[in-house]
């Protein structure tokens, strides 16, 4: 099921969250909220909006807005077309 999915996908990247959250590299724990939003948006994550928001928050407070790793991630997912 999608929430089963979800669920087993949010604790690897929780895990994934975790250890980029204890090396202080901003810019790869802004990466991780991305793929968090990317993945939650692409399994029905019913707080999938929230994390969308805190993902571009990190990004835009770096100046990455436009950052490439958004397409990357959809192709990752199987989202967009190579």
């Amino acid at each position: 099921s999608p929430s089963a999915a979800w669920a087993s996908a949010d604790a690897a990247l929780a895990r994934v969250r975790a250890g980029v959250d204890a090396t202080g590299d901003v810019v790869n724990q802004a990466l991780a909220r991305l793929a968090t939003a990317v993945v939650g948006e692409a399994l029905g994550a019913p707080n999938a909006a929230d994390r969308r928001a805190e993902a571009d928050a990190r990004l835009g407070a770096l100046g990455l807005h436009d950052t490439a790793w958004r397409r990357a991630f959809a192709l990752g997912l199987g989202l967009a077309p190579a």
